[in-house]
């Protein structure tokens, strides 16, 4: 047997050649440190702080004799990504020393909004500003509609109350038609399209229009022309006597 050498093993006999790798029969295994572990466990046997059941502290060693020096020691940090100076809990760890953006305090809601943190007064702006799991709690509220086709003017079938108006609503219910952007109260009327642009009700009729037709236009028929501008009758010239005959032309009785 060659003798192991260790200086934690006894040799009761001087010989040392019962110790071997292990330890002979008259091998005594010791505790140099007192700390209540032997040494071929104890992976520091001269320090008594140094033991598998010592707390890990932050002092450079391997307190509790996992291999990781300063492991889950020190305080807990939590990242501050917003910079509110408060840190997510889900991004806790243990360290001596803060990491980068770590801080002390891990209880910020939203770790992305610097709105919202433990102790911030609850405002208007639709986030929990206080971090108590409310958004906007306290505030007086308005109800406020719809308006999807932009006209300025809300579906009543459609509202939310809020302390301010949300992104595409309104504060009227006046929209007849919220789905046609030309169907407001105000908009003109287009007639006998079926559709009630202005919101009163109805779509306005297309009124008939008359038109009378003018009569042929009247002429009057023009007389013979006079050949005896003397005969006012128009009967021709008068008769007169012949040169030849002492009788009129009807002749004499």
């Amino acid at each position: 047997m060659v003798d192991a050498g260790t200086a934690s093993l006894e040799d009761p006999d001087g010989s040392r050649s019962d110790l071997g790798a292990t330890g002979g029969p008259d091998a005594t295994w010791i505790d140099a440190d007192g700390d209540g572990f032997l040494a071929g466990i104890d992976c520091d046997d001269f320090d008594a702080a140094v033991n598998g059941a010592a707390p890990e502290v932050c002092d450079g060693q391997d307190n509790d004799c996992d291999d990781v020096v300063d492991d889950g020691a020190g305080p807990t940090w939590c990242t501050d990504a917003d910079g509110d100076g408060f840190g997510a809990p889900a991004t806790a760890v243990s360290a001596c020393m803060a990491p980068t953006d770590g801080v002390a305090d891990c209880t910020d809601c939203d770790d992305s909004d610097p709105r919202s943190s433990p102790g911030l007064a609850e405002v208007c702006d639709g986030a929990d500003n206080d971090c108590d799991g409310n958004v906007d709690e306290g505030l007086v509220t308005s109800a406020y509609y719809r308006d999807a086709d932009g006209d300025g003017y809300g579906d009543p079938a459609r509202s939310t109350d809020a302390c301010e108006a949300p992104s595409g609503y309104v504060t009227n219910a006046d929209d007849c038609d919220d789905r046609d952007e030309s169907a407001s109260p105000g908009a003109t009327e287009t007639c006998g399209d079926e559709v009630d642009q202005d919101c009163d009700g109805s779509d306005l009729p297309c009124a008939v229009t008359l038109t009378r037709s003018s009569p042929p236009a009247l002429t009057r028929s023009s007389p013979p022309p006079d050949r005896d501008p003397g005969d006012r009758r128009g009967l021709g010239p008068r008769p007169t006597r012949s040169a030849r005959s002492p009788c009129p032309v009807f002749g004499c009785h």
